[in-house]
């Protein structure tokens, strides 16, 4: 490891327009609530920094989850008319709660320019990009700042390989004009699968300039082995409990005293959700789940158990990820 890296910070940016659903995939990539969620615009007005990666040395990939872009139309209309749009708007005090849409795309702005060193840029990817106006506008506004930007698709529904690579095509027709637009990459808050994040971090080595990106593939390395012993761990638990669970026995008595077959099953049904509950209760730990993600959690296994539903893999991964965002890597584990 060379002296520039160790200790070394690496910044990322969520950017979005607002209420496009920046704060909601910051907690996926975090596992752990952050910020405020609602369906409303500028719910987050303020910039927050977040640990994302530590690596063994000390070095942080640190992810920022900025303020909404609101009314970047009309701020872009403003800002072509002054030579040094950038320190014009530096110098302008929007009242936080009269003029609300331009405060948050200053403190957008702000951010970009100052913490980051590579932009994650979220669209919605059920809106055509010949439909998102403000679009445009928006990579206008980050031409100046002058990083490069990463794309991300959010809200692209359920899984399917073949329509997301088209959102991607389509995406990337759209910005191919933006030279500083380094990749298009379909990550959605709730449907993804966790490997989709080590391409994330593939995307980000790649739009760092040359002596950078050292660090990136320290974030990428630590990020693979985390996600490696998690999975590993997370598939020992199932195996244990299935093995557990298929040399469990219960002796059957016919007469008066003994046990029923109908007896006999409940008490492997009674040992078998006790093994599967202290499986769960395993997961949510190795998973880091908390607060509401935990309770959103065990609502999902005991809905399924109400229901005695078959436990498809499928809709464990959709149906744990729609009940929190947090529950993405679980979700693919389960």
């Amino acid at each position: 490891m060379s002296d520039e890296v160790r200790g070394a910070t690496l910044a990322l940016t969520l950017l979005s327009h607002t209420n496009v659903g920046k704060t909601t995939l910051a907690r996926t990539l975090l596992r752990k609530d952050v910020g405020e969620v609602l369906d409303e615009a500028h719910v987050t007005d303020e910039a927050s920094a977040h640990v994302l990666l530590e690596a063994p040395g000390g070095e942080r990939l640190v992810l920022w989850d900025s303020p909404g872009f609101g009314d970047s139309v009309r701020l872009l209309r403003t800002l072509r008319a002054h030579a040094d749009p950038l320190a014009w708007i530096q110098s302008q005090h929007y009242d936080r709660h009269e003029e609300r849409a331009l405060y948050c795309d200053r403190e957008a702005l702000s951010t970009v320019r100052r913490e980051s060193d590579v932009v994650l840029y979220l669209v919605n990817a059920s809106e055509r990009p010949e439909d998102a106006g403000y679009v445009q506008a928006e990579l206008e506004l980050l031409a100046w700042i002058e990083r490069p930007v990463i794309v991300l698709l959010n809200q692209t529904g359920p899984p399917r390989a073949l329509e997301t690579s088209d959102d991607e095509r389509r995406w990337r027709e759209a910005t191919a004009r933006w030279r500083f637009v380094k990749g298009v990459l379909g990550l959605d808050a709730f449907t993804r699968c966790w490997v989709q994040e080590g391409r994330l971090f593939e995307e980000v080595r790649a739009a760092l300039p040359p002596e950078r990106r050292e660090l990136a593939t320290l974030f990428l390395e630590t990020w693979r082995r985390e996600r490696q012993a998690a999975f590993r761990a997370a598939m020992d638990l199932f195996a244990g409990e299935l093995l557990r669970a298929a040399a469990d026995e219960e002796p059957v008595v016919e007469g008066a005293w003994g046990n029923d077959k109908a007896q006999a099953m409940r008490a492997l049904s009674t040992r078998m959700e006790q093994g599967t509950a202290t499986v769960v209760d395993r997961l949510i730990g190795l998973h880091g789940l908390e607060g509401r993600a935990e309770v959103e959690f065990r609502a999902v296994v005991d809905d399924f158990k109400a229901r005695h539903e078959k436990l498809a893999p499928k809709r464990w991964g959709l149906v744990g990820g729609v009940a929190s965002g947090l529950l993405t890597g679980l979700g693919a584990d389960l």
